[in-house]
Protein backbone atom coordinates (compact mmCIF):
# COMPACT_ATOMS: atom_id res chain seq x y z
CA UNK A 1 0.00 0.00 0.00
CA UNK A 2 1.40 3.16 -0.92
CA UNK A 3 -0.04 6.71 0.77
CA UNK A 4 1.15 10.27 0.54
CA UNK A 5 4.69 11.19 1.48
CA UNK A 6 5.49 13.04 4.69
CA UNK A 7 2.44 11.18 6.53
CA UNK A 8 2.52 9.17 9.52
CA UNK A 9 0.21 6.33 10.55
CA UNK A 10 0.71 3.79 12.07
CA UNK A 11 -0.48 0.43 10.77
CA UNK A 12 -1.25 -2.97 12.33
CA UNK A 13 -0.11 -5.61 9.70
CA UNK A 14 -1.60 -9.06 10.49
CA UNK A 15 -3.36 -12.13 8.76
CA UNK A 16 -5.91 -13.87 10.65
CA UNK A 17 -4.13 -16.35 13.12
CA UNK A 18 -1.18 -14.32 12.76
CA UNK A 19 0.31 -12.35 15.70
CA UNK A 20 0.20 -8.78 14.75
CA UNK A 21 3.10 -6.42 13.83
CA UNK A 22 2.97 -2.40 14.48
CA UNK A 23 4.57 -0.38 11.71
CA UNK A 24 4.66 2.74 10.58
CA UNK A 25 3.62 4.51 7.23
CA UNK A 26 7.21 5.91 7.32
CA UNK A 27 8.75 2.51 6.75
CA UNK A 28 6.06 2.24 3.52
CA UNK A 29 7.33 3.29 0.43
CA UNK A 30 5.73 6.90 -0.10
CA UNK A 31 4.73 6.09 -3.05
CA UNK A 32 3.46 3.82 -6.07
CA UNK A 33 6.35 1.72 -8.41
CA UNK A 34 6.22 -0.25 -11.54
CA UNK A 35 4.93 2.62 -14.05
CA UNK A 36 2.93 4.27 -11.62
CA UNK A 37 3.76 7.55 -11.50
CA UNK A 38 2.97 10.99 -9.85
CA UNK A 39 2.26 13.45 -12.62
CA UNK A 40 4.97 15.77 -13.13
CA UNK A 41 3.09 18.67 -14.02
CA UNK A 42 0.25 18.31 -10.88
CA UNK A 43 2.12 15.76 -9.03
CA UNK A 44 -0.74 14.07 -8.78
CA UNK A 45 -0.47 9.96 -9.10
CA UNK A 46 -1.45 8.96 -12.60
CA UNK A 47 -2.16 5.63 -14.24
CA UNK A 48 -0.40 3.85 -16.73
CA UNK A 49 -2.15 3.51 -20.18
CA UNK A 50 -3.80 0.07 -20.43
CA UNK A 51 -2.09 -2.45 -22.57
CA UNK A 52 -3.20 -3.14 -26.35
CA UNK A 53 -3.73 -6.85 -25.02
CA UNK A 54 -5.15 -7.19 -21.02
CA UNK A 55 -5.14 -10.80 -20.86
CA UNK A 56 -2.93 -11.09 -18.46
CA UNK A 57 -3.44 -7.92 -16.18
CA UNK A 58 -5.00 -9.61 -13.97
CA UNK A 59 -1.91 -11.64 -11.92
CA UNK A 60 -3.50 -12.50 -8.40
CA UNK A 61 -6.77 -14.48 -7.38
CA UNK A 62 -9.14 -11.70 -6.29
CA UNK A 63 -10.46 -14.65 -4.42
CA UNK A 64 -8.83 -17.99 -4.27
CA UNK A 65 -11.05 -20.65 -6.57
CA UNK A 66 -10.80 -23.32 -4.27
CA UNK A 67 -13.12 -21.40 -2.00
CA UNK A 68 -15.61 -20.59 -4.47
CA UNK A 69 -18.86 -22.85 -4.81
CA UNK A 70 -19.70 -20.73 -7.99
CA UNK A 71 -19.12 -18.01 -9.60
CA UNK A 72 -23.10 -16.74 -10.92
CA UNK A 73 -22.30 -15.19 -14.51
CA UNK A 74 -23.15 -11.91 -15.60
CA UNK A 75 -26.87 -10.92 -16.30
CA UNK A 76 -28.89 -11.71 -13.47
CA UNK A 77 -32.15 -10.12 -12.90
CA UNK A 78 -33.67 -10.68 -9.31
CA UNK A 79 -37.72 -9.43 -10.29
CA UNK A 80 -37.48 -6.47 -7.53
CA UNK A 81 -34.58 -3.75 -8.20
CA UNK A 82 -32.72 -6.04 -10.73
CA UNK A 83 -34.91 -5.64 -13.66
CA UNK A 84 -32.22 -5.43 -16.50
CA UNK A 85 -29.31 -7.74 -16.54
CA UNK A 86 -26.62 -6.46 -13.99
CA UNK A 87 -23.52 -5.79 -14.91
CA UNK A 88 -21.71 -7.81 -12.11
CA UNK A 89 -20.77 -11.46 -11.34
CA UNK A 90 -21.31 -12.80 -8.00
CA UNK A 91 -18.20 -15.41 -6.08
CA UNK A 92 -20.77 -17.45 -4.52
CA UNK A 93 -18.62 -19.26 -1.25
CA UNK A 94 -18.72 -22.61 -0.13
CA UNK A 95 -20.44 -22.70 3.04
CA UNK A 96 -18.32 -22.81 5.76
CA UNK A 97 -19.88 -23.59 8.98
CA UNK A 98 -19.16 -19.73 10.11
CA UNK A 99 -15.17 -19.94 10.34
CA UNK A 100 -15.13 -16.53 9.01
CA UNK A 101 -14.81 -15.30 5.24
CA UNK A 102 -12.28 -15.77 2.63
CA UNK A 103 -9.52 -13.46 1.92
CA UNK A 104 -10.12 -10.86 -0.93
CA UNK A 105 -6.43 -9.50 -2.62
CA UNK A 106 -5.60 -7.01 -5.18
CA UNK A 107 -5.91 -8.77 -8.50
CA UNK A 108 -3.39 -6.39 -9.70
CA UNK A 109 -1.55 -3.19 -9.06
CA UNK A 110 -5.01 -1.07 -8.41
CA UNK A 111 -5.49 2.51 -7.13
CA UNK A 112 -8.49 2.76 -4.74
CA UNK A 113 -10.55 5.74 -5.20
CA UNK A 114 -13.46 5.49 -3.41
CA UNK A 115 -14.74 3.43 -0.33
CA UNK A 116 -18.72 2.83 0.99
CA UNK A 117 -20.32 0.72 4.07
CA UNK A 118 -23.52 0.00 3.21
CA UNK A 119 -25.85 -1.20 6.12
CA UNK A 120 -29.42 -1.95 6.20
CA UNK A 121 -31.97 -1.46 8.25
CA UNK A 122 -35.98 -1.39 9.19
CA UNK A 123 -38.30 -0.25 11.88
CA UNK A 124 -36.99 -2.32 14.32
CA UNK A 125 -33.12 -0.91 13.88
CA UNK A 126 -30.20 -3.47 11.96
CA UNK A 127 -31.25 -5.77 9.88
CA UNK A 128 -28.94 -8.99 11.30
CA UNK A 129 -29.13 -11.18 8.17
CA UNK A 130 -27.67 -8.30 6.44
CA UNK A 131 -24.43 -7.75 7.59
CA UNK A 132 -22.88 -4.85 7.39
CA UNK A 133 -20.54 -4.56 4.04
CA UNK A 134 -17.71 -2.27 2.14
CA UNK A 135 -17.81 -1.58 -1.64
CA UNK A 136 -15.17 0.11 -3.42
CA UNK A 137 -13.89 1.65 -6.66
CA UNK A 138 -10.22 1.01 -8.00
CA UNK A 139 -8.47 1.90 -11.47
CA UNK A 140 -6.27 -0.53 -12.87
CA UNK A 141 -4.70 1.17 -15.74
CA UNK A 142 -6.26 4.34 -17.97
CA UNK A 143 -9.70 3.30 -18.68
CA UNK A 144 -10.08 0.30 -16.78
CA UNK A 145 -11.94 0.13 -13.64
CA UNK A 146 -13.83 -2.17 -11.24
CA UNK A 147 -16.09 -2.41 -8.63
CA UNK A 148 -15.98 -4.82 -5.43
CA UNK A 149 -18.94 -5.05 -3.40
CA UNK A 150 -19.88 -7.71 -0.79
CA UNK A 151 -16.07 -6.81 1.96
CA UNK A 152 -16.99 -8.09 5.25
CA UNK A 153 -14.12 -6.37 6.59
CA UNK A 154 -11.32 -4.75 5.44
CA UNK A 155 -7.68 -5.56 5.82
CA UNK A 156 -5.57 -3.21 8.64
CA UNK A 157 -4.15 -0.63 6.35
CA UNK A 158 -7.71 0.00 4.74
CA UNK A 159 -9.02 0.17 7.96
CA UNK A 160 -7.06 2.15 9.40
CA UNK A 161 -7.32 4.62 6.38
CA UNK A 162 -11.25 4.14 6.95
CA UNK A 163 -11.05 4.94 10.18
CA UNK A 164 -8.90 8.40 9.73
CA UNK A 165 -10.84 9.38 6.97
CA UNK A 166 -13.48 12.35 6.68
CA UNK A 167 -16.89 10.53 5.48
CA UNK A 168 -19.96 11.76 3.53
CA UNK A 169 -23.33 10.39 5.14
CA UNK A 170 -26.09 9.74 2.85
CA UNK A 171 -29.42 7.46 3.26
CA UNK A 172 -31.16 5.85 0.78
CA UNK A 173 -34.97 4.11 0.31
CA UNK A 174 -34.17 0.60 -0.47
CA UNK A 175 -37.82 -0.49 -0.46
CA UNK A 176 -41.42 0.68 2.03
CA UNK A 177 -39.82 -0.37 4.79
CA UNK A 178 -36.44 -1.08 4.59
CA UNK A 179 -33.71 1.71 4.34
CA UNK A 180 -30.02 2.37 3.98
CA UNK A 181 -27.39 4.14 5.94
CA UNK A 182 -23.85 4.76 3.79
CA UNK A 183 -20.74 6.40 5.02
CA UNK A 184 -18.52 6.98 1.98
CA UNK A 185 -14.90 8.31 1.18
CA UNK A 186 -12.33 8.61 -1.32
CA UNK A 187 -9.05 7.42 0.41
CA UNK A 188 -6.94 7.61 -3.21
CA UNK A 189 -4.83 4.54 -1.75
CA UNK A 190 -2.26 2.36 -3.99
CA UNK A 191 -2.30 -1.51 -3.46
CA UNK A 192 -0.29 -4.05 -5.33
CA UNK A 193 -0.95 -6.92 -6.98
CA UNK A 194 -1.49 -9.90 -3.96
CA UNK A 195 -2.06 -7.13 -0.87
CA UNK A 196 -5.02 -8.17 0.85
CA UNK A 197 -7.80 -5.75 0.44
CA UNK A 198 -10.26 -7.53 2.70
CA UNK A 199 -12.61 -10.99 3.70
CA UNK A 200 -15.76 -11.50 2.33
CA UNK A 201 -18.88 -12.22 4.93
CA UNK A 202 -19.48 -15.77 6.04
CA UNK A 203 -21.12 -18.19 3.56
CA UNK A 204 -21.77 -14.78 1.57
CA UNK A 205 -20.53 -13.68 -2.39
CA UNK A 206 -18.78 -10.36 -3.14
CA UNK A 207 -19.67 -8.79 -6.77
CA UNK A 208 -17.22 -7.39 -9.34
CA UNK A 209 -17.79 -5.33 -12.52
CA UNK A 210 -15.11 -4.85 -14.78
CA UNK A 211 -15.40 -1.29 -17.00
CA UNK A 212 -12.94 -0.55 -20.24
CA UNK A 213 -13.58 2.46 -21.95
CA UNK A 214 -11.02 1.45 -24.34
CA UNK A 215 -13.64 -1.03 -25.45
CA UNK A 216 -15.88 0.03 -28.14
CA UNK A 217 -19.29 -0.37 -27.40
CA UNK A 218 -21.83 -2.39 -29.67
CA UNK A 219 -22.64 -0.37 -32.71
CA UNK A 220 -26.60 -2.46 -32.42
CA UNK A 221 -27.52 -0.93 -29.48
CA UNK A 222 -29.07 2.44 -28.98
CA UNK A 223 -27.13 3.38 -25.87
CA UNK A 224 -29.37 6.34 -25.08
CA UNK A 225 -32.13 4.28 -23.36
CA UNK A 226 -29.84 3.37 -20.75
CA UNK A 227 -29.35 5.62 -18.06
CA UNK A 228 -25.92 4.02 -17.06
CA UNK A 229 -24.75 3.64 -20.92
CA UNK A 230 -21.16 5.00 -19.85
CA UNK A 231 -20.47 2.21 -17.87
CA UNK A 232 -22.90 -0.34 -19.15
CA UNK A 233 -21.45 -0.30 -22.80
CA UNK A 234 -18.23 -1.07 -21.65
CA UNK A 235 -18.25 -4.44 -19.43
CA UNK A 236 -15.81 -6.94 -19.92
CA UNK A 237 -15.67 -10.28 -17.89
CA UNK A 238 -13.18 -9.97 -14.82
CA UNK A 239 -12.16 -13.47 -15.62
CA UNK A 240 -10.49 -12.36 -19.27
CA UNK A 241 -8.19 -10.14 -16.94
CA UNK A 242 -6.15 -13.11 -16.58
CA UNK A 243 -4.08 -15.68 -18.12
CA UNK A 244 -4.22 -19.17 -18.96
CA UNK A 245 -3.99 -21.17 -16.14
CA UNK A 246 -5.90 -18.92 -13.69
CA UNK A 247 -8.49 -17.89 -16.34
CA UNK A 248 -8.91 -21.31 -16.99
CA UNK A 249 -9.58 -22.18 -13.05
CA UNK A 250 -11.77 -19.22 -12.55
CA UNK A 251 -13.79 -20.52 -16.13
CA UNK A 252 -14.42 -23.78 -14.70
CA UNK A 253 -16.39 -22.04 -11.90
CA UNK A 254 -19.40 -19.77 -13.47
CA UNK A 255 -22.66 -21.18 -13.01
CA UNK A 256 -24.53 -21.43 -10.14
CA UNK A 257 -24.00 -23.50 -6.57
CA UNK A 258 -26.95 -24.36 -4.26
CA UNK A 259 -25.89 -26.36 -1.17
CA UNK A 260 -28.93 -28.56 -1.78
CA UNK A 261 -27.85 -29.29 -5.63
CA UNK A 262 -24.21 -28.63 -5.38
CA UNK A 263 -22.15 -26.98 -8.05
CA UNK A 264 -24.15 -26.51 -11.91
CA UNK A 265 -21.88 -25.56 -14.59
CA UNK A 266 -23.32 -22.75 -17.17
CA UNK A 267 -22.56 -24.86 -20.48
CA UNK A 268 -24.18 -22.60 -23.25
CA UNK A 269 -21.04 -19.66 -24.60
CA UNK A 270 -20.52 -17.02 -23.32
CA UNK A 271 -19.82 -18.88 -20.20
CA UNK A 272 -19.74 -15.38 -18.18
CA UNK A 273 -23.07 -14.28 -18.83
CA UNK A 274 -23.87 -11.17 -20.92
CA UNK A 275 -25.04 -7.90 -19.56
CA UNK A 276 -26.93 -7.03 -23.24
CA UNK A 277 -28.98 -9.93 -24.66
CA UNK A 278 -30.49 -7.37 -27.66
CA UNK A 279 -31.10 -9.01 -30.95
CA UNK A 280 -32.47 -6.66 -34.14
CA UNK A 281 -35.84 -8.01 -35.17
CA UNK A 282 -36.61 -9.69 -32.64
CA UNK A 283 -37.84 -8.88 -29.12
CA UNK A 284 -34.98 -10.04 -27.48
CA UNK A 285 -33.78 -7.78 -25.36
CA UNK A 286 -34.29 -4.99 -23.62
CA UNK A 287 -37.33 -1.97 -23.54
CA UNK A 288 -38.00 1.15 -22.66
CA UNK A 289 -41.14 3.73 -21.97
CA UNK A 290 -38.79 6.44 -22.92
CA UNK A 291 -35.74 7.99 -22.87
CA UNK A 292 -34.08 8.82 -19.11
CA UNK A 293 -33.61 12.30 -18.15
CA UNK A 294 -30.09 11.77 -16.96
CA UNK A 295 -27.97 9.21 -15.65
CA UNK A 296 -29.59 9.25 -12.26
CA UNK A 297 -33.00 9.06 -13.85
CA UNK A 298 -34.21 5.33 -12.27
CA UNK A 299 -35.99 3.86 -15.27
CA UNK A 300 -36.12 0.48 -12.98
CA UNK A 301 -37.34 2.06 -10.40
CA UNK A 302 -40.32 3.95 -12.18
CA UNK A 303 -41.33 0.86 -13.84
CA UNK A 304 -40.11 2.06 -17.43
CA UNK A 305 -37.89 -0.85 -18.60
CA UNK A 306 -38.67 -4.99 -19.00
CA UNK A 307 -36.98 -7.51 -20.76
CA UNK A 308 -36.68 -10.66 -22.51
CA UNK A 309 -33.68 -12.99 -22.31
CA UNK A 310 -31.98 -16.04 -21.26
CA UNK A 311 -31.37 -17.15 -17.30
CA UNK A 312 -27.50 -15.76 -16.42
CA UNK A 313 -26.49 -19.06 -15.49
CA UNK A 314 -28.40 -21.85 -17.75
CA UNK A 315 -29.17 -20.24 -20.77
CA UNK A 316 -32.25 -22.84 -21.86
CA UNK A 317 -34.49 -20.73 -19.23
CA UNK A 318 -36.45 -17.88 -20.74
CA UNK A 319 -37.12 -14.90 -18.42
CA UNK A 320 -39.50 -12.12 -18.63
CA UNK A 321 -38.48 -9.55 -15.98
CA UNK A 322 -40.89 -6.20 -15.57
CA UNK A 323 -40.16 -2.98 -13.81
CA UNK A 324 -44.12 -2.16 -13.54
CA UNK A 325 -46.30 -0.32 -16.41
CA UNK A 326 -47.45 -3.57 -17.88
CA UNK A 327 -48.35 -5.38 -14.48
CA UNK A 328 -49.10 -3.73 -11.03
CA UNK A 329 -45.83 -4.87 -9.30
CA UNK A 330 -42.11 -5.69 -10.29
CA UNK A 331 -42.24 -9.37 -11.70
CA UNK A 332 -39.72 -11.94 -13.13
CA UNK A 333 -41.11 -14.48 -14.96
CA UNK A 334 -39.42 -17.83 -16.11
CA UNK A 335 -40.71 -20.26 -19.10
CA UNK A 336 -39.55 -23.29 -21.12
CA UNK A 337 -38.99 -22.18 -24.61
CA UNK A 338 -40.75 -23.52 -27.48
CA UNK A 339 -39.31 -23.61 -31.42
CA UNK A 340 -42.53 -23.43 -32.70
CA UNK A 341 -46.16 -21.76 -32.41
CA UNK A 342 -46.73 -17.96 -30.85
CA UNK A 343 -46.69 -19.35 -27.00
CA UNK A 344 -43.75 -18.95 -25.06
CA UNK A 345 -41.33 -18.83 -28.12
CA UNK A 346 -38.09 -18.91 -28.08
CA UNK A 347 -37.28 -14.89 -28.02
CA UNK A 348 -34.68 -15.03 -30.41
CA UNK A 349 -36.99 -16.91 -33.02
CA UNK A 350 -39.68 -14.14 -33.08
CA UNK A 351 -40.53 -11.96 -35.81
CA UNK A 352 -42.03 -9.07 -36.88
CA UNK A 353 -46.15 -9.08 -37.32
CA UNK A 354 -46.64 -11.42 -34.87
CA UNK A 355 -48.44 -11.45 -31.27
CA UNK A 356 -46.63 -14.19 -28.90
CA UNK A 357 -47.64 -14.55 -25.78
CA UNK A 358 -46.00 -15.94 -22.44
CA UNK A 359 -47.65 -18.02 -19.46
CA UNK A 360 -46.88 -17.14 -16.10
CA UNK A 361 -47.89 -18.77 -12.69
CA UNK A 362 -49.21 -15.59 -11.32
CA UNK A 363 -53.09 -15.78 -13.03
CA UNK A 364 -51.51 -13.39 -15.99
CA UNK A 365 -50.27 -13.85 -19.39
CA UNK A 366 -47.99 -11.49 -21.33
CA UNK A 367 -49.05 -10.37 -24.73
CA UNK A 368 -46.17 -8.83 -27.16
CA UNK A 369 -45.77 -7.83 -30.76
CA UNK A 370 -42.56 -6.35 -32.51
CA UNK A 371 -44.15 -3.87 -34.60
CA UNK A 372 -40.62 -2.81 -36.20
CA UNK A 373 -36.76 -3.21 -35.50
CA UNK A 374 -37.32 -0.70 -32.28
CA UNK A 375 -40.93 -0.78 -31.29
CA UNK A 376 -42.56 -3.48 -29.08
CA UNK A 377 -46.33 -3.25 -28.53
CA UNK A 378 -47.41 -5.33 -24.82
CA UNK A 379 -49.63 -5.72 -22.38
CA UNK A 380 -50.70 -7.89 -19.35
CA UNK A 381 -53.84 -10.07 -19.14
CA UNK A 382 -55.54 -12.43 -16.93
CA UNK A 383 -55.82 -16.63 -17.60
CA UNK A 384 -53.86 -18.91 -19.73
CA UNK A 385 -52.10 -18.66 -23.25
CA UNK A 386 -54.67 -19.10 -26.78
CA UNK A 387 -53.45 -19.84 -29.62
CA UNK A 388 -54.71 -17.04 -31.51
CA UNK A 389 -54.20 -13.85 -29.28
CA UNK A 390 -55.43 -10.05 -29.62
CA UNK A 391 -54.37 -6.97 -27.78
CA UNK A 392 -56.92 -4.92 -25.47
CA UNK A 393 -54.79 -1.87 -24.32
CA UNK A 394 -51.14 -2.21 -24.96
CA UNK A 395 -48.36 -0.63 -24.12
CA UNK A 396 -45.74 0.83 -26.53
CA UNK A 397 -41.81 0.00 -25.82
CA UNK A 398 -38.99 1.43 -27.18
CA UNK A 399 -34.86 0.58 -28.04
Amino acid sequence: MAVAAGTTVLIVVRSRGDSSETKSTDDIQSGPEDGITDDPQTGENSLPACPDTTEGLFTNYLVEPDTLGAIEPLGNVNGIDHILPVDHVYFISYENGGTGGAPIYAPADIYITDVTSHQLFDSSGRMPDKPAQYYFYADVCNGLRIWVSGVGELSPELQMAWDQAEKAHSEDASGSTIYSINEATRPNIWLHAGDLIGYTHVDESIEITVTNQNLAPREDVDWSYYADASTRSHIMCFADLYAEDMKAEYYTKFGMYRTTDGFVPRTIEPLCGEVIQNISGTIQGDWFIDKPENENDGMEKAGKTLTFIHMNYDPTVGIISIAGTITDETMRIEYEPKHSGNIDRETSETITGQIYCYNTDQGIKIIAGLIDDHHLRIESQTGSCKTAETFDNPYIFER
